[in-house]
């Protein structure tokens, strides 16, 4: 019961960090795109636009986050495997975007700007992920956040499993018999 409670705790913690990096990384596209004086354009809306836009992505790419399994316990995942996760949601964003301006036919806003925002937004949330992993693996070394399990009975899949378990401690368990 403690172990799902930590599980909520941690999710809350993940969709928070998540929730200000799509504001910076939507921030930061738009001063990439519009401001900073790199890319050449032709102003067609306010910034206005664009952050009344950002309040209406933000309940989007929760639910693809959630949708896509983002927030669903990694302990045993691969990192390759959460990257791809995370790019996929951000695909299924940008895509989810462009669809409803689309349909609304809002052709005004700047589809560079959305492709911009989408590897920002992708590549600050896998160095993010990545962080998270590399604290989590401290903290398991030190003996905190650890899964303690009982393997009952011997056979080949206890054997296979607990030396699975041996060889990947980064996962968090810890037999204790």
């Amino acid at each position: 019961e403690m172990i799902k409670e930590n599980q909520k705790i941690f999710n809350r913690l993940l969709i928070s960090i998540d929730f200000l990096i799509l504001i910076v990384s939507f921030l930061l596209a738009y001063y990439i795109r519009f401001e900073s004086g790199i890319i050449k354009f032709y102003m067609s809306l306010n910034k206005s636009s664009y952050i009344q836009l950002l309040l209406a992505i933000i309940p989007i790419y929760v639910t693809i986050s959630f949708y896509t399994g983002l927030y669903t316990p990694k302990r045993t995942q691969r990192i390759i495997e959460e990257i791809w996760v995370i790019i996929k949601g951000n695909i299924l964003g940008i895509l989810s975007i462009m669809i409803i301006l689309y349909l609304f036919k809002e052709f005004h806003y700047s589809r560079l700007m959305f492709m911009i925002f989408g590897i920002i937004n992708t590549l600050l949330m896998v160095l993010n992920r990545i962080a998270i992993r590399a604290i989590l693996r401290k903290m398991r070394k030190k003996g905190y956040n650890l899964k303690h399990a009982l393997i009952v009975g011997f056979s080949t899949i206890s054997t296979e499993f607990l030396k699975r378990v041996q060889n990947n401690p980064h996962w968090g368990y810890n037999i204790i018999g």
